[in-house]
């Protein structure tokens, strides 16, 4: 991703491509975005919350949590997290 602009140098306009600043959460939304349905991906959301670790293990439960947060956001947050969750899965 990059923005490109015109800029005056030595008396005549150039163009100039300058790279946005994007986040690896920015990029790996993204690409949840362009691989995966909606509903896919807050389906996905439940369980990974409900996912039983070790105690024993708590960066792996962080991580887990994690990646459960960048689901929500990629979809809109937790409520339409639920109105999809409603749409496709039995609880």
């Amino acid at each position: 991703m990059s923005r490109k602009y015109q800029v005056a140098s030595k008396g005549r306009m150039v163009n100039v491509t300058v790279p946005e600043d994007v986040s690896n959460r920015e990029i790996l939304i993204d690409a949840i975005k362009e691989s995966m349905s909606p509903e896919a991906v807050a389906a996905m959301v439940p369980f990974l919350r409900s996912a039983q670790v070790r105690k024993t293990k708590p960066e792996v439960t962080r991580q887990i949590n994690w990646f459960a947060n960048v689901l929500a956001e990629a979809v809109g947050g937790d409520k339409r997290v639920d109105e999809l969750c409603a749409d496709v899965l039995r609880f």
